[in-house]
C-alpha cells in the first residue's frame, strides 16, 4: 500500500523538506532507504572565489550557506549534500577544500585559515550600484563594520566579520540570530576597488568605489 505524507509549514520558520523526512522515519521507519553514517569533517569557513560565496561547517553536523542552516545527509560513502531542496549542492571533502556540484555547475570550496585581523579602515568606503541605482556604504562604528545598503526604497543594515582582507560575512543588523548572512567580497578591477555581494539564489551583484576618479 502506498503512503503519502502531506507537510503544511511555514517556509520562513522551519524546514519542512527536514521536518517531512523526520517525521517520516518516525511513521515509516522501513520505508525509506538508510542512509550512510555521517563522516568526520573540518569545521570553519569554505569559499568559493568563483561563485563568490562562503559555506560554514559549523561542527554540529551542519552547513550554514547565505541564506539557510541545515543539517548534512551522506551518500554514496563520500558525497554530502545539505538537507534543503533549494540547495543543489553535492560535496566531497579533499583534505581542506570540499568538491562537487552545484546543480550542473562544478565547484570548489577551500577552508579559509583563521583571520588574524587588520587595519578595519581599509576595508571603509562608498560604492554605487548602477542597475539599482544604489549607494552602498561601508562604516567604522567603534570597532563593528557595518554595510548600509540604500536604495529608493529605504536602507537595511549589516554588520560585517572579516574572513580574511576580501571576504567578509554579512549579518542583518535587525536580526543578528537568523540564518541571512551574504557574502561580501571587497576586490579591486583596474586598479579601482568593487564590492561584491553574494546570497545562494542571485548572482554577485558589484558596486564600484566612489571616491575613485580618473586622471
Amino acid at each position: 500500500m502506498d503512503t503519502a505524507l502531506v507537510l503544511l509549514a511555514n517556509t520562513t520558520e522551519i524546514n519542512p523538506f527536514l521536518l517531512g523526512r523526520q517525521l517520516a522515519d518516525a511513521l515509516f521507519p522501513n520505508a525509506l532507504a538508510p542512509r550512510p553514517p555521517a563522516r568526520p569533517l573540518q569545521p570553519g569557513f569554505y569559499y568559493s572565489r568563483e561563485e563568490s560565496r562562503v559555506l560554514r561547517l559549523n561542527g554540529r553536523g551542519e552547513l550554514e550557506s547565505a541564506m539557510t542552516r541545515v543539517p548534512l545527509e551522506w551518500h554514496e560513502d563520500d558525497k554530502f549534500r545539505p538537507y534543503w531542496p533549494m540547495l543543489h549542492l553535492q560535496l566531497t571533502p579533499r583534505g581542506d577544500s570540499l568538491v562537487g556540484f552545484d546543480g550542473p555547475r562544478r565547484v570548489e570550496f577551500i577552508r579559509l585559515p583563521a583571520f588574524q585581523g587588520g587595519d578595519l579602515h581599509a576595508y571603509t568606503g562608498r560604492f554605487y550600484q548602477p542597475a539599482l541605482k544604489s549607494v552602498w556604504q561601508i562604516a567604522l562604528e567603534g570597532q563593528q563594520l557595518v554595510l548600509t545598503l540604500s536604495g529608493p526604497h529605504g536602507a537595511s543594515r549589516f554588520h560585517l566579520t572579516p574572513l580574511s582582507h576580501e571576504v567578509l560575512i554579512a549579518v542583518p543588523a535587525v536580526n543578528p540570530d537568523g540564518d541571512y548572512r551574504p557574502t561580501v567580497r571587497l576586490f579591486t578591477v583596474n586598479g579601482r576597488r568593487r564590492l561584491s555581494l553574494t546570497t545562494d539564489r542571485t548572482a554577485p551583484l558589484s558596486a564600484d568605489d566612489m571616491s575613485f576618479s580618473s586622471q
